[in-house]
């Protein structure tokens, strides 16, 4: 009964689920967070057109960068944030 039990939870499909972004998508939406921490709805949607992505997408990819920017800021200089920032998403891009 147990063993049953065990194979349906593990079966259950995730909601959702992850997406990784292309190395250009990245890039642009890199570029974009440098001189522009937040977006506008039709900023975003702009954006999510021109990359093929969703909006939905583009909204978390912002929310997320800026939650890593405050957490590399914690820890860095404020000079050095921005350059910490592009170190770290090259070597995400590499894996």
């Amino acid at each position: 009964m147990l063993i049953k039990r065990k194979m349906l939870l593990q079966s259950k499909p995730r909601k959702g689920g992850q997406i990784r972004f292309t190395h250009q998508q990245t890039i642009e939406l890199e570029n974009r967070f440098q001189s522009q921490k937040y977006l506008s709805p039709p900023e975003r949607k702009k954006i999510a057109s021109k990359l093929g992505l969703s909006e939905r997408q583009v909204k978390t990819w912002f929310q997320n960068r800026r939650a890593k920017f405050r957490r590399i800021r914690q820890f860095v200089p404020v000079d050095n944030v921005n350059q910490q920032c592009d170190n770290s998403s090259k070597s995400s891009d590499e894996s």
